[in-house]
């Protein structure tokens, strides 16, 4: 009688672990979507006035500004794209090595970079991965200064500068060239509705105004003007916007 008890148990023991080793019941893995990463160019003027800043950068602008500016060329560089669930609403504006050593090593950043993008009025498509089906609330990425070591795809003059433009400064006609080149390296947030649909995926596009730049108020902003560099880093900030299409 008692070997047979200890039969029962025995039998009921293995039954249990058989179980357990199978499918957890009532768990479903989180479905996927492949989206693509995109950086857009809007070549456009300006069609809203741009706020002027005032004098919070402790220099006025000149009196009068050119009659236009126009952007012909240019190149930026584009690192550590995240989607976040919930907007965060500080942004690290100092980007340091360990920052970037922690991004590699972070899940949440789908794209890695960094990606060196030629300015003009095209899209250019930088890659694809997968994400978990998610209501995204936000985008992230970091504008960061290109280094020698990094592949700039023969791009060698954006060394020193995250973003380098070239173009006319329009007065009376007469158009005069500029370069400007600026170090600023910054994470940037884009607070909007980036759910992702796992059957349908889409593309993440990052869009910059160029022209809206180097604008302030009502006039235009001369960038061969030191004064004005802090108000057109600030305009860099201020225009950029971001979308999550699906896909076709």
């Amino acid at each position: 009688m008692k070997r047979t008890i200890l039969t029962l148990a025995g039998i009921a023991v293995i039954a249990l672990l058989t179980v357990g080793c199978g499918e957890e019941a009532g768990v479903t893995p989180t479905a996927t979507a492949t989206i693509g990463l995109a950086v857009a160019f809007d070549m456009a003027p300006p069609t809203v006035t741009i706020p002027d800043d005032g004098n919070q950068y402790n220099s006025s602008k000149p009196a009068t500004g050119p009659d236009s500016v126009t952007v012909t060329a240019g190149l930026l560089m584009v690192r550590s794209v995240r989607l976040n669930q919930t907007v965060n609403n500080s942004v690290d504006t100092v980007i340091t090595a360990g920052d970037e050593s922690r991004d590699l090593g972070d899940a949440a950043v789908r794209f890695q970079g960094p990606y060196v993008v030629t300015i003009d009025g095209s899209s250019f498509d930088l890659g694809t991965t997968t994400i978990p089906e998610d209501d995204y609330r936000q985008m992230t990425f970091v504008l960061q200064k290109a280094r020698a070591t990094d592949d700039l795809n023969g791009h060698d003059e954006l060394v020193g500068s995250s973003l380098r433009v070239q173009g006319k400064i329009w007065r009376d006609g007469i158009g005069q060239s500029f370069t400007f080149e600026t170090d600023y390296t910054s994470e940037f947030a884009i607070t909007g509705d980036f759910g992702v649909n796992a059957t349908t995926g889409g593309t993440l596009t990052v869009e910059f105004a160029p022209r809206q730049w180097f604008h302030s108020g009502s006039q235009w902003l001369d960038p061969n003007e030191s004064s004005n560099r802090l108000r057109i880093v600030n305009n860099i900030r201020r225009t950029v916007s971001g979308s999550l299409s699906p896909a076709n």
